[in-house]
């Protein structure tokens, strides 16, 4: 070997030293160091990532679920709301029983009724406002 080429074999050799050990600028065992720890950080980042996702997954599921429950619900009371407006709707008021003969000649056969047990059969009456409740009316004459 000539001397030339030790030279450039030495220099060499050299760079490659200067390269490990930075002398004076970051060296290669530095930035290996430094990668690793970044491949570590990013791991840990990437498992907290998995949890959170995992815990999102379970939270969503319950809220779905719930949404699921409150929209059956929902759908009863409608089911049931509808139900009873048909109903009501297919019942008279008042204004069109007025209008009717049937209701005028039920008020009059109540009242007749009404009438001639109160005067013909008075413990039937007192035992009809004793059943109800209802106070016993005496006018003195």
């Amino acid at each position: 070997m000539t001397a030339n080429e030790k030279n450039n074999e030495k220099s060499q050799l050299d760079r490659i030293e200067d390269a490990i050990s930075g002398n004076g600028r970051e060296g290669l065992l530095d930035r290996t160091a430094r990668i690793e720890e970044r491949i570590v950080s990013i791991a840990c980042l990437a498992e907290d990532a998995k949890n959170s996702s995992i815990e999102a997954a379970v939270k969503s599921e319950a809220a779905v679920t719930k949404v699921a429950e409150t929209v059956q619900t929902l759908a009863i009371s409608a089911t049931k709301l509808s139900e009873a407006l048909a109903t009501h709707l297919g019942t008279d008021h008042l204004s069109t029983l007025i209008r009717k003969k049937s209701f005028w000649m039920l008020i009059v056969v109540g009242y007749i009724a009404l009438h001639l047990v109160s005067t013909e059969v008075p413990s039937l009456w007192d035992a009809l406002m004793v059943f109800l409740n209802l106070p016993k009316l005496a006018i003195p004459l």
